[in-house]
């Protein structure tokens, strides 16, 4: 049995603080990293998943790719991406998440703070609002140990 426990935006993907903190706080078998530039790049995809603990499932796809990734994954599952954009495709393709986390968007040109290290573009903030909108849970916490904050409620 697979199942998606949490989908996490992180602009640094794989790193120290979710392996560190998210994945023992979370219990999980598995971390899919969906990043379409990463996926293409053998020696970052490589570099990568030497962060990611071996006692886990860990791989990275491409958003068209996910599907097929994901029906070979097993146990408890993390998603993380760069944007949410990636994760409101996957919702439109069926795909059931339900709660997604903000933990470090950087800031940048027509990038709006949202909450300390949270920044987003009017397109990251439109695609987080339909996801809110679709019943999925959209909270901002960056690490397990913070009280999650519904971006609605910001």
């Amino acid at each position: 049995m697979r199942e998606i426990i949490l989908a996490r935006i992180d602009d640094r993907l794989l790193h120290g603080q979710v392996v560190v903190k998210w994945i023992p706080h979370l219990e999980v078998d598995a971390v899919i990293v969906i990043d379409d530039e990463l996926d293409n790049n053998p020696f970052l995809k490589k570099v990568t998943l030497t962060a990611a603990p071996n006692t886990i499932d860990a791989r990275i796809t491409s958003v068209d790719n996910f599907i097929k990734c994901y029906e070979t994954v097993m146990g408890r599952t993390l998603l993380i991406a760069k944007t949410p954009q990636v994760f409101e495709s996957l919702i439109n393709q069926g795909v059931e998440i339900k709660r997604v986390v903000l933990g470090g968007m950087g800031s940048g040109d027509n990038r709006k703070s949202l909450y300390k290290s949270i920044h987003v573009s009017t397109e990251e903030m439109a695609s987080l609002v339909k996801m809110a909108d679709h019943h999925v849970e959209v909270d901002i916490q960056i690490i397990p140990d913070d009280k999650p904050k519904n971006i609605l409620k910001i």
